[in-house]
């Protein structure tokens, strides 16, 4: 879920959105 929202925001903001990629890093605290 969290993953499809990132995506989503992270499209709305650049201007090639077809070439965003977004890939999902798990640590202790953060996940990117």
């Amino acid at each position: 879920m969290l993953k499809e929202l990132i995506d989503y925001m992270a499209r709305a903001l650049v201007d090639n959105p077809e070439q965003v990629r977004v890939s999902e890093v798990e640590g202790e605290q953060t996940s990117v």
